[in-house]
């Protein structure tokens, strides 16, 4: 992937990698690979026709284990989850590959009381929503209106109430509380990770302890 190929082409310098999901952070520092499994498009076609309940009953036939520990909501994660499934039946191949790397990291991690999270990701709905809108109009216009990345988090939620089959409220409210499962979901994969070093940033002083465990490590 490129930010490794980027990551090993910098020598004799440290450094800093900012934000991602905690998959992307495992995949680029090497604590995982991705599955190698190539897309199926006869099987992403006929998955596309899938409903979200259809495609959680075909992965729990699968995997039962992955869809407990998959974004039930989420299609295309649902479709891809599916699509390794099948390649592992007639191949060997893993999700994640764990992999020895030869740099060494130090994780540090950002947190603060899950209400103080869920306060913040709603004020962020609130304050982008108008915006939001209006790009979701602008995908219509184009073309894009059923794009499966137009199911993801927020933008369904704006596509459900540009349809009239929620109210403007309803529609705010559900993204919140999608934003909601999301942070949860984020807070369970990184607590995998127990290299991380977490700072709450409700204490009073944790800027100064992050600064602190930087140049102790070499910042």
């Amino acid at each position: 992937m490129y930010a490794r190929e980027v990551i090993n082409n910098i020598k004799g310098k440290n450094l800093f990698i900012v934000g991602g999901t905690g998959f992307y952070i495992d995949l680029v520092t090497n604590r995982a690979e991705v599955s190698g499994v190539k897309p199926d498009i006869d099987l992403r076609n006929r998955l596309e026709n899938y409903t979200l309940e259809q495609l959680c009953y075909e992965l729990e036939k699968l995997n039962k284990s992955k869809l407990q520990n998959i974004d039930q909501k989420n299609k295309n994660r649902l479709i891809r989850a599916i699509e390794i499934e099948y390649a592992q039946l007639t191949r060997e191949t893993n999700n994640f590959k764990k992999k020895t790397d030869k740099k060494e990291y130090k994780f540090i991690g950002l947190t603060a009381s899950r209400e103080s999270l869920y306060l913040f990701a709603d004020k962020w709905v609130d304050t982008i929503w108008e915006d939001l809108l209006q790009e979701v109009r602008k995908l219509k216009h184009l073309g894009f209106y059923d794009s499966f990345r137009l199911n993801g988090i927020i933008y369904k939620s704006a596509k459900s109430f540009l349809d009239n089959s929620l109210s403007e409220n309803e529609a705010k409210q559900q993204a919140k509380y999608d934003l909601h499962s999301y942070i949860r979901r984020q807070q369970t994969w990184f607590k995998r990770n127990l290299d991380i070093k977490w700072f709450d940033t409700q204490v009073s002083g944790y800027r100064q302890n992050v600064e602190d465990f930087v140049e102790l490590h070499g910042g």
